[in-house]
């Protein structure tokens, strides 16, 4: 997902494009494809949303404005495309004291062409099955409401087991993992509204998940009472199979690169730790990236592995929030990208 000293702040232009959703949902989700998702870019321009209620939207490594995307945005805490393009924003702006919401907008345009609000309160975590059905952890009221492509009002509500949801993933069978902030994950078949079963056997503050190339799971912890680990389940029944704890305090975000690299966000080391296995059953520490870190809480790739992290989102005000690009392999320092207002979210997209 995306070198730059200092984004101007231009104001683009907007091309329309027509919104076309597909039917809803009136079947199981398809299983996912052969290979597990990648914490990757799903196009080539990088979106950051901003604290002051929009999206800016850059073309890739450059500093020309594509768009900005304000109708709707407030408070985009998360960023999400589906397989055609169109941006999905959550919306909750603060601890959410006003209306929470996903917003979505047409690949390529700054039109706002669907606001659901129905079912959502506090939500973190957006994830699409094959079928493009929508999946969003509200938080506050302990649900993940599921939406078909282009409905807003929830095909179905999960709330079995769940005690604030942040993190979701879907597995290569439409499986949903559920990362409980209570200490558990809870799995969910394709359609189901009740847990076939609960990951409890290590989580401790689980707050983020992924798959590695393998489908095995992995989940971070962190916590004020816990000490950061990952830990690593196995594919077919999610059994505890591992920890990576080497040189960890807390692993607020987790996801793989295009070389099955583990980065792990340590804010509260302000660093992020890159994990490598030689056998696939041993991870190590590979390197550290921490220059110019100053608590990182959001991070991720462009399709060469250059790593952008946000930084101080919590007690800091500009010129102290910021985003930095660290270069593949290396990890060293390669921009500051400043005159943000107060980044909440990145990604890559079309």
């Amino acid at each position: 997902m995306a070198g730059i000293l200092a984004i101007p702040l231009v104001t683009g232009c907007a091309s329309s494009v027509a919104y076309s959703p597909s039917p809803a949902e009136a079947k199981p989700p398809a299983a996912a494809a052969a290979s597990p998702p990648r914490h990757a870019p799903d196009g080539p321009n990088l979106y950051v949303g901003e604290g002051n209620h929009q999206v800016i939207v850059y073309a890739g490594h450059s500093r020309r404005v594509l768009r900005r995307i304000a109708a709707g945005i407030e408070g985009p805490r998360s960023l999400a495309f589906d397989s055609a393009g169109n941006l999905y924003v959550a919306n909750c702006f603060g601890m959410c004291f006003s209306d929470s919401s996903v917003t979505v907008y047409p690949n390529g345009s700054s039109n706002l062409a669907l606001r659901i609000s129905n079912g959502i309160d506090g939500p973190y975590g957006l994830a699409f099955d094959a079928s493009d059905n929508l999946y969003v952890a509200n938080a506050f009221n302990n649900t993940v409401t599921v939406y078909a492509p282009g409905q807003t009002q929830p095909s179905r509500t999960i709330s079995s087991g769940l005690n604030w949801p942040l993190a979701l993933a879907i597995d290569k069978s439409g499986n949903l993992y559920v990362a409980n902030l209570s200490g558990a994950v809870q799995v969910f078949a394709p359609g189901g509204s009740a847990p076939i079963r609960t990951i409890s056997e290590g989580p401790a503050e689980p707050r983020s998940l992924a798959f590695d190339h393998r489908w095995r799971l992995f989940v971070g912890s962190c916590g004020p009472y816990v000490k950061g680990r990952v830990n690593v389940y196995s594919a077919a029944h999610s059994k505890l199979i591992g920890t990576i704890s080497e040189h960890l305090l807390c692993a607020g975000r987790i996801f793989f690169g295009h070389t099955n690299d583990l980065y792990v966000v340590d804010g509260t080391e302000n660093r992020v730790q890159v994990y490598r296995s030689s056998d696939n059953l041993h991870w190590k520490l590979l390197r550290t990236i921490s220059r110019k870190m100053s608590n990182p809480y959001g991070a991720v790739l462009d399709s060469s592995d250059h790593l952008f992290v946000i930084n101080c989102r919590i007690s800091c005000a500009p010129p102290r929030i910021y985003v930095t690009v660290y270069s593949p392999e290396s990890g060293a320092l390669r921009e500051t990208l400043r005159a943000l207002h107060a980044p909440e979210s990145l990604a890559f997209g079309p």
